[in-house]
């Protein structure tokens, strides 16, 4: 296999995303038209409901390590942001608040396998911090079931 340099300009305030579209390009997803998540019409809002629970599990039981903790954290503090830099140094995920747009790109492509909106809301952040990002209480209480007392 051969390997190329590519280099983009972005604008400053869509470089977390921009690398988290293209972690899910480099595990293998489906070109970005393609992605289920741009058929967010049809995808189900958390409620707290049955499903919900059922689909949180569901979830919860594909993510890694790294995925389940920071989920873990945004469980513990529900409806609070924390800053992409802030929650790779406090888990340890390589590449800073890069890293984290990486780590949640999977999850949102099984939450929307699972026909429901990405579990975790953001919002654009300073330089040099990344997104911040935070679970609603809804949602945390929908995943809070299948977390083990040690991931918390």
């Amino acid at each position: 296999m051969t390997y190329v340099t590519a280099a983009v300009l972005l604008p400053e305030e869509r470089v977390t995303e921009f690398y988290g579209a293209f972690a899910q390009w480099l595990d293998g997803a489906p070109s970005l038209g393609d992605h289920p998540a741009s058929a967010s019409a049809e995808l189900r809002h958390w409620t707290g409901s049955e499903e919900d629970l059922e689909a949180a599990g569901a979830i919860w039981k594909k993510l890694t390590p790294k995925a389940k903790a920071l989920f873990a954290r945004l469980i513990r503090t529900p409806d609070q942001p924390h800053t992409a830099a802030e929650l790779a140094a406090a888990l340890d995920i390589p590449h800073g608040f890069y890293g984290v747009a990486g780590v949640l790109a999977w999850p949102g492509r099984y939450a929307a396998a699972e026909g429901y909106h990405f579990p975790v809301q953001w919002m654009p952040g300073e330089a040099g911090e990344g997104a911040s990002y935070w679970m609603t209480e809804v949602v945390a209480s929908s995943f809070l079931p299948h977390v083990e007392p040690d991931d918390l």
